[in-house]
Formats: structure tokens, sequence, C-alpha cells
């Protein structure tokens, strides 16, 4: 069978305390005397047990694991899920002096010695893949590109990755598969419109983006990532192992999750005369009595903030489409005007407001529509800081037209004059 003293800790607890070290970073003497056995057992226990847990791969349903960033791709490609990748350091010790490589720990961020490596997660914070730990003076971009994703996108399914501004430049060679940033084209001086622009589509990408970035702090949680104390010769198989388990507890809290959300609801319990006294003065109250039952379920929705921005996004969608109704009613209406009038000549004479003879007045509110709905587009234009002059220039369009319809004038009957009527006609 072999030479040596036999282990004294099952296989059980030999995964015990590999776990244990690796959630806590409990040393290797404070194990021993825990289970009873000598250190130099707990170091040859973590060392079998740490590379079999970086070896299971990153579960993303109960039957498939994800072994390689092609797997992640794949995945994502056949799924038609998002993925979202950052890199991060790990703190390490500092290699001794006079050795060889002993500059390229250091970080360029930082300032500090560090391994670095790349987390890939979808947009529901699950951690698909983590890449082996490089030395961290090497750029988020260079390691993406030696770790073969240029390739694998561009001659993959169509996925969406959205990064940070440290990938700049991988969009255009991957087909724009690569989503990063927004470039900011004015360094200086930008105008008010650009900023608010920018701050938004800012902000739309920065929010879809965060979510690799709570996937980063769960694996921050587990002490043996926090700051590395070990040797460096072992982050490498630390990682895929804290990574491997944390993808294996987050696929089972979704699990439970889907399971909640597809069993049936539970009938509403009696409102009792206790329960009442309890619910006193909560907002619910009302509907609690008239529906004579349990608390209502509760329904995904919109957080306030979330909700002022959807209610104002729509507002702005509603001012252009009245603005959009605005120039086809004043077109036709010119149209009618020009075969109904008798002596109307379109190319010498202004839109007059009384051409539809004795129905003027549907030329006139003709003219008061097409103005309210031009104003209301100005405002919308404004608004949105698509272009300030053009919002300037249709709302003193719109005042004219409120004018001709305001200030009426005949130029058939010869009417017109310098008067202010001719100036709102002519407006």
């Amino acid at each position: 069978m072999g030479a040596g003293a036999k282990h004294r800790l099952v296989f059980v607890d030999r995964l015990l305390a590999a776990l244990v070290h690796l959630r806590h970073g409990v040393t290797h003497d404070v194990l021993a005397c825990w289970f009873g056995v000598d250190r130099s057992t707990i170091t040859k226990t973590i060392g079998e047990v740490r590379p079999l847990l970086a070896e299971r791969g990153y579960p993303v349903s109960p039957d498939v694991r994800l072994r390689s960033l092609a797997d992640v791709v794949d995945h994502l490609g056949a799924s038609g899920s998002t993925g979202i990748i950052d890199g991060t350091e790990i703190r390490v010790r500092r290699p001794a002096a006079g050795r060889k490589d002993r500059d390229k720990f250091i970080s360029g961020k930082n300032k500090q010695n560090a391994v670095k490596t790349m987390i890939v997660t979808d947009g529901e914070d699950r951690v698909l893949w983590c890449s082996p730990a490089r030395p961290a003076s090497c750029a988020d971009i260079t390691h993406a590109r030696q770790l073969g994703l240029v390739k694998l996108l561009a001659d993959g399914p169509a996925v969406e990755i959205f990064t940070d501004a440290g990938y700049q430049g991988l969009g255009a060679q991957t087909g724009g598969r690569v989503i990063t940033p927004p470039h900011r084209k004015f360094k200086k001086n930008a105008p008010d419109w650009y900023e608010e622009v920018h701050e938004r589509q800012r902000k739309a990408h920065s929010s879809r983006r965060i979510r690799v970035e709570h996937g980063i702090a769960h694996l921050k949680n587990w002490r043996s990532l926090a700051r590395h104390l070990g040797r460096r010769g072992h982050i490498s198989d630390t990682v895929p192992a804290v990574a491997s388990l944390l993808s294996h507890q987050q696929i089972g809290t979704w699990t439970r999750h889907r399971r909640r959300e597809h069993r049936p609801q539970r009938s509403s319990r009696r409102l009792t005369a206790y329960r009442a006294r309890a619910r006193k003065g909560c907002p619910v109250n009302d509907h609690l009595t008239s529906t004579a039952g349990g608390l209502p379920s509760r329904q995904p929705g919109l957080t306030r903030p979330a909700l002022s921005t959807y209610v104002d996004e729509m507002g702005n969608q509603v001012l252009l489409a009245c603005g959009m109704a605005a120039g086809p009613l004043f077109t036709v209406a010119y149209l009618l005007q020009g075969a109904s009038r008798v002596g109307y000549r379109p190319f010498r004479h202004p839109v007059s407001s009384l051409a539809f003879g004795r129905a003027g007045w549907v030329q006139t509110v003709n003219f008061l529509l097409a103005g309210l709905l031009s104003l209301v587009f100005a405002v919308g234009l404004w608004r949105v800081g698509f272009s300030r002059w053009g919002a300037l220039l249709i709302g003193a369009w719109a005042v004219g037209l409120l004018g001709a319809g305001a200030f009426r004038t005949d130029p058939v009957a010869n009417s017109t004059g310098f008067g202010p009527p001719a100036f709102g006609e002519r407006a």
C-alpha cells in the first residue's frame, strides 16, 4: 500500500478543514488543534483538496458545468444572456529581494504586491468563470487578449459583453460584441446638453455593469481571497476553488428562488382582531380591511427613483409625439384651403385663417392647435437636450402660428397690411 503514516482524518473531515480554511482563513495550526492532528496533516490535506475543488467547474444548472472561457461564451450564446467581465487584484506576499521578475507583482493601480484575475458573471450576479492568476502589472485588456477572448467572441456566437473603460478597444476587434463605457468627445467646455446625454449614457452602462462588482465582492468575502498570506504558487488553485464553490452556492440559491416563484400561493389567513391591532397604522390597512384577508402578495415593480425616471422618459416621448403630429395636421389643412377657396393663390398669398370662408373657425383652430403642438414639441426637444437652438427656432415658429390664429386676416379680401393681423399672418 505504501509507507508513511496513515491519515487520521476521513474524507469528510478533510473536506471540512479545507472549506473552513478557504472561507474563514483559519491558519493550519488552529485547524490542527480543532481536529486533533498535526499541522503537517492539515497542510497536506488542504494541498490535496484544493486542486480537486478548483477542477469542479462552475455550475449553471444541476447538470451543466463550465470549465473554460470557450464554454462560457457558448453558454451565453445559447441562453441569450449578457456577460459582464472585470478584473480584480488580490494582495499576496512580496517576493524575496533579488528574485527575478520581482517587480511584475507590483500593481500599477494600488502600488502593492498583488496578482490579477478576470471574473465573468451574468446579469444576475452569478459567477460563470474565473481566470488563472497573473502578476498584477499586467493590464486588464492584455490579460483578456492572452486568454483568447478576442478570438472566441469574433468567431463564436453573438453575445454581449459589458466591460469597464480598461477594455477600450476590444469592441472594434470583436465586431461590437464588447460594450465599453461611452467615449467622451468633449474634453473641455462641453455644452450642457452633451453633459446630460453623456451622464445618462454612462449611468445606463454602469447600472448594467455593476453586477460583476457584486460578484467580485462575494468572492472577496472569502478570507482566503481578501489577502492571500500563503505561497503565491497556491493562489492559482485557490481562486478557481473559491469561485467554483461560490458559483455552486449561487446556483442553489437561484434554484430555490425559482421554485419559490412557481410555488402556488397559500390562501390568505383570516384577519383577526390581534392582527388588525398589530397592523394598525400600516399603509395597507385599507386593503386588508376591504379584502378581509392577509397581506397582499408583493408584486415586482419599480423603485421610486426608477419610477420617476421612467415617467420622465415617457413624458419626453409624449411631447415629441405631439410635435410629430403638428406637421401633418397643418399640411393637410393648408392643402384643403387652397382647393376650397376661390381666388386663393398658395404661392402669392400667405396662409389665410379665413380660407374656408364662413367656416373660418376651422382654420383658426388649426393654427392654434398646430402652434400648441409645435410649442410642446419644442419643450420636448429642450428637455431631451438634442438641440437647444432647434428647440428655440421651433418654439419661435410655434409662437408665430399662435399669433396667426389669434390675429386673423384674409389676404383674398386684401385686408393685409402692417398691423397685428398681418404680422401674425406672415409669422
